[in-house]
């Protein structure tokens, strides 16, 4: 069975895995992301992992099997992930939830932009990746083949079910999901299950994962399941808090590591939402200027041109981005969170850094997720290759939020804070526009505003 819940409480339901139709069989001109010029399971993917494949080809990169977790620990290394990034989820809601329980979590490890799934004595190894023009792209490796070059092949149809479902807004995009879970890891039909991101409140966050570190008095559905098999039964929520050590929950010696950090669970619901939100971004954009332009081009005989209308719908979808970058009505903490592992310092290292030593990337954990909350992902080739008209809009707006002289509730950062945030962005972020330079000041929009360039002449 395939568990699906819907983002409201109370509305979980499974449907069964033997469908008798796959994704690719449906209506693609229904489909945004199979519309031109996306074009999804027809186009090459260009992202971290298709590098890799080249490079297994070549030659240049090999990855070794080993007895205990087969080509997990070289395809980690291979592309730069951490083990600290680890985190464990026992709740059945995967390709490959016959091998998961709360004996053996699926652990899943992550950087910047790509995800990996692992369970021991799984049949594959599961991947997804941030492809800057698709959005989220998936592969397997096949635990039981011991050949060079390894064969990294890419999935579209059953990965797609649910990866480009209601869970993601119709995309192809990433899932973090909260379930209670009755002692064999299956997800409870009759109780609550969430769409996790950084605006949930810890209590609706974890269920179905294992949670280590502290936070205090704050409640989360982590390390917990029902004892029965039909519903779900009250448990205290104290005896899954606050947890520093799994060995009393399951045999951890088959990990690379003990942990599932609170810190790196929390920079994965973010990073998961904020990925998805630029993709929806991109695909809802490159398809309707596709479709406008080739209309104009057809009844016309020329390129169209920005109109009021099109930069009323730019400026709408670069305000969703903007709010996720700047963590919009994020849930604030009540008390301090500390993690397990090494992963919180690993992370602050990465930088960028500016001048004075300040980064994205550096924690609060105390009342927020980060001490200068706005997105590492804003220096990700996601981002970066939004289209020039949606990337010129996001920054104007980032830039007249992050100077204004009035407060926003909505976005709960002090103006003092906004404007060393600016700063930060200019120090760090050399790679965008010159509108982030410090001489620039955009216009106030007119009714119908020229469109901008990405690299406007001085």
């Amino acid at each position: 069975m395939l568990h699906v819940e819907s983002n409201k409480p109370g509305k979980a339901f499974f449907i069964s895995c033997l469908l008798i139709f796959s994704l690719p069989d449906l209506a693609l001109g229904q489909i945004e992301f199979e519309k031109p010029p996306i074009n999804y399971s027809e186009t090459d993917p260009d992202n971290r992992i298709s590098e890799l494949v080249q490079n297994l080809k070549s030659g240049n990169v090999t990855l070794e099997y080993s007895q205990q977790r087969g080509y997990l620990d070289s395809f980690l290394n291979a592309l730069d992930i951490s083990t600290t990034s680890q985190t464990l989820v026992f709740s059945k809601t995967s390709r490959q939830r016959r091998f998961i329980s709360p004996q053996t979590p699926r652990a899943v490890y992550f950087n910047d932009d790509v995800y990996v799934g692992w369970i021991p004595d799984g049949e594959i190894i599961e991947i997804s990746v941030a492809d800057p023009k698709l959005g989220a792209v998936f592969y397997t490796i096949d635990q039981h083949k011991q050949i060079s070059p390894v064969t990294i092949d890419r999935q579209l149809g059953q990965c797609l079910l649910c990866h480009a479902s209601s869970h993601t807004d119709r995309i192809p995009g990433h899932i973090v999901r909260s379930v209670h879970t009755d002692r064999t890891g299956m997800p409870m039909l009759q109780s609550v299950a969430y769409r996790t991101t950084d605006r949930s409140p810890l209590s609706e966050r974890w269920g179905g994962w294992y949670v280590t570190g502290t936070h205090g008095q704050q409640m989360h559905m982590g390390n917990l399941w029902s004892e029965e098999t039909n519903q779900w039964s009250p448990i205290d929520q104290k005896s899954g808090s606050n947890l520093i050590d799994l060995s009393s929950k399951f045999d951890p010696t088959p990990y690379p590591t003990s942990h599932s950090d609170i810190v790196a669970l929390m920079v994965l619901e973010h990073q998961v939402n904020m990925h998805n939100l630029i993709t929806a971004a991109n695909i809802e954009w490159r398809v309707y200027w596709e479709e406008r332009n080739s209309q104009h081009v057809s009844r016309e005989g020329t390129e169209a041109k920005l109109s009021e209308e099109d930069h009323y719908r730019l400026n709408l979808i670069a305000n969703r981005i903007v709010a996720g970058l700047l963590f919009k009505q994020e849930a604030r903490l009540t008390n301090p969170i500390q993690g397990t592992s090494q992963f919180q310092n690993e992370f602050e290292a990465k930088g960028p850094f500016d001048p004075q030593g300040r980064s994205l990337r550096q924690f609060d954990l105390t009342n927020r997720l980060f001490k200068y909350p706005c997105s590492y992902l804003i220096y990700s080739k996601s981002f970066q290759a939004l289209p020039e008209n949606l990337l010129n809009a996001i920054i104007n707006q980032l830039k007249l939020t992050l100077n204004t002289s009035e407060d926003n509730d909505n976005f709960q950062i002090p103006i003092p804070q906004r404007q060393t945030l600016w700063s930060i962005l200019k120090e760090t972020q050399k790679e965008l526009p010159k509108t982030w330079h410090p001489h620039f000041n955009p216009k106030p929009q007119t009714p119908n505003p020229k469109p901008q360039t990405l690299n406007p002449k001085p």
